[in-house]
């Protein structure tokens, strides 16, 4: 059995449903997963090109993009690279995974493969191209 957790916006906590909330001490692994869109419609069908991540990170980063085409995970993209440059506090970075496939909806999973320091998924789209929409 698994547990929800929520990070809250405005501080340092996470907090775990029907528990209460703690102190964010240790680094830990992050894993996001997007709901499905459906940029067709929902009886509509197109060709999602790619997944773009924008992660935020302050000391590095090391994540891996899980395209979900109609339900279905594809093969993860793994991207990596290090501090910020030219001596800036964070950047934000896109990683983008390839699709290329046809399909009704588009969901991502993100997570971390590896924590270096602060890691936060700020969005995540996509490329889509219509073939037959629904109302």
């Amino acid at each position: 059995m698994g547990y929800v957790y929520v990070g809250e916006a405005a501080g340092a906590r996470i907090i775990r449903y029907g528990v209460g909330f703690g102190s964010v001490g240790d680094p830990y692994q992050l894993e996001v997963r997007y709901w499905d869109a459906y940029p067709f419609g929902q009886d509509g069908e197109g060709v999602v090109r790619e997944l773009v991540a924008f992660i935020r990170h302050t000391a590095g980063y090391n994540v891996e993009v899980v395209p979900v085409v109609d339900g279905a995970e594809l093969s993860a993209s793994r991207f990596s690279g290090g501090g910020p440059p030219g001596g800036l506090t964070e950047e934000l970075v896109e990683c983008r995974a390839a699709v290329f496939q046809r399909c009704t909806r588009i969901g991502a999973i993100v997570r971390t493969v590896q924590v270096l320091g602060e890691t936060e998924v700020v969005d995540v789209g996509y490329q889509p191209i219509v073939l037959r929409e629904s109302p």
